[in-house]
């Protein structure tokens, strides 16, 4: 028997002036917070295993989350998914989008307006991107790019964007001792991920507990950077049952812990 991980203290600082002095005295490095929060949210891994007509997301699905670092939640992120037309009858394509604000002292300190998006083809046996574009503005920096993944040389079998992967890992049938390498398409380089499914167990929060699966993201042989940040993987508590919904994750960086939390969670376990 596990006892559950409890998960509370997402609310917003009461007092901001307290808050942005903490962060102050830390002296947080350019794009930190989000640039770890997007990929703790979407560098996620897996191989399709269902078919068009079972999948565990739905049409217009809207997920929130809260972020938080050394006990301040400091940013929101919210990926939406939605239909798009397509010739084939036999497959689905999806427009997923993503976007990250700071907020509160945060937003202060360091303004971050990050978007990013991707289409994907769903059919009975692949689950493939066809273009991913990020869109990044972060106090003074600024980053724009679109990659057409039909055009990528030397493109190898399974390879998806941060985006896509969050969709794909949840075709997948978790099952707890199974392992396996993906690669990730990325800021110009492909990343080679093992993603390995841990445990199925409890999480309590906010004193409702949720039978969960968790699963490891590790990168074999380094660690990915962004900015100044390392990552040397990550874990993710899905929701276990058919939806298989993101509902806490885990970053260990080379800053400290980076948590994230599903805010909307009423929305798919108000039952």
């Amino acid at each position: 028997m596990y006892n559950p991980l409890q998960v509370t203290g997402y609310q917003l600082s009461p007092n901001t002036e307290d808050s942005f002095h903490l962060l102050q005295t830390r002296k947080i490095s350019k794009r930190i917070l989000l640039t770890v929060a997007i990929f703790t949210l979407l560098l996620i891994f897996g191989h399709t295993t269902t078919t068009a007509g079972e999948l565990p997301f739905k049409d217009k699905e809207r997920l929130e989350f809260s972020l938080k670092w050394i006990g301040l939640v400091g940013g929101r992120a919210v990926i939406e998914l939605k239909r798009q037309p397509s010739e084939d009858t036999k497959e689905r394509r999806y427009l997923i989008k993503a976007v990250l604000r700071t907020v509160a002292f945060a937003d202060v300190l360091f303004k971050v307006r990050d978007e990013f998006s991707s289409i994907v083809t769903v059919n009975s046996q692949n689950f493939n991107p066809e273009w991913y574009e990020v869109s990044q503005k972060e106090k003074d920096y600024r980053y724009q790019k679109k990659i057409d993944y039909t055009r990528i040389e030397e493109k190898e079998p399974d390879l998806q964007n941060p985006l896509s992967a969050l969709f794909f890992l949840r075709l997948k049938e978790l099952k707890v001792g199974e392992v396996m390498t993906v690669p990730v398409h990325t800021h110009g380089k492909i990343y080679h991920v093992k993603v390995s499914t841990i445990s199925r167990e409890p999480l309590k929060i906010y004193g409702k507990t949720f039978q969960t699966i968790l699963v490891d993201v590790s990168l074999e042989g380094e660690k990915l950077k962004m900015s100044s940040i390392q990552i040397p993987g990550l874990k993710i508590w899905f929701s276990d049952d058919k939806n298989r919904i993101p509902l806490f994750m885990k970053a260990n960086t080379s800053i400290g812990p980076i948590t994230v939390l599903l805010t909307n969670r009423g929305e798919f376990f108000n039952r």
